[in-house]
């Protein structure tokens, strides 16, 4: 049975500690990554930060692939790897920001923004033929992610610049200067957007799918997440 400190506070229950995103939103343990797969955390975790990004959900797009393409995928990229564990994406989705950090008191206000800016916003149609090789902003990973087509970008980039108005207003960074918007499907520990066999097995795989004419979904839902929780607002 724990003892209470010194200072008279009752000790945290063991149950809350363990909770995604730990109290106020941060891990109270130590970062390990073999807990998760080798990765690391892009910021630390500390109590009362909360990371935040906002996306599209494509789990329609997973869906049109199918099961089967995508663990092909897989399995022909570790070889192409050498060998590497190639993970799935949990919830595969369009990314409209940097992942950024918000304090607690600032959740309410900034997705009150984020409803106002995306008011009258319009359902996507989105179209991807090529897959490429992303690695994120310190290397330690890289994403295989299905890169949208020319004709279908210019809508998502009004969704990041409504995005990018909403952060604007809590100093926030804004996305990148020119990003290449993607929905990412696979993932492996450093940095592979290099690698001469991996290169050449994603032009293979992008000459198909243009060829066939992509595959595509509709974003129609752009979501929020914060910490543990998610804000959700439907485009019309």
């Amino acid at each position: 049975m724990s003892s209470s400190s010194s200072s008279g506070r009752l000790p945290v229950p063991q149950d809350l500690l363990a909770m995604p995103g730990g109290v106020g939103g941060a891990s109270a343990a130590a970062d390990d990554p073999l807990a998760h797969q080798g990765r690391t955390r892009s910021f630390p975790a500390e109590r009362g930060q909360w990371a935040t990004s906002v996306h599209c959900p494509a789990g329609e797009l997973l869906d049109e692939l199918g099961e089967h393409r995508v663990e092909s995928w897989r399995s022909a990229l570790s070889a192409a790897c050498h060998g590497a564990e190639v993970h799935p994406v949990d919830s595969p989705h369009l990314s409209l920001s940097r992942t950024v950090i918000l304090r607690h008191h600032q959740i309410a206000a900034y997705t009150d923004a984020l409803r106002s800016k995306l008011a009258d916003s319009a359902c996507c149609p989105v179209v991807a033929d090529k897959l490429i090789a992303l690695p994120n902003d310190d290397c330690t990973r890289t994403f295989f992610a299905l890169r949208l087509a020319e004709h279908s970008a210019p809508a998502c980039e009004q969704l990041v610049a409504r995005v990018d108005s909403a952060m604007s207003l809590f100093g926030l960074p804004v996305y990148y200067d020119q990003p290449q918007l993607h929905v990412s499907l696979l993932w492996t520990l450093g940095d592979r957007s290099q690698d001469r066999p991996v290169q050449r097995l994603l032009d293979d795989i992008s000459g198909d799918m243009a060829s066939s004419g992509g595959v595509g979904f509709l974003a129609d839902q752009v979501v929020c997440r914060s910490g543990n929780k998610e804000f959700m607002f439907s485009l019309s």
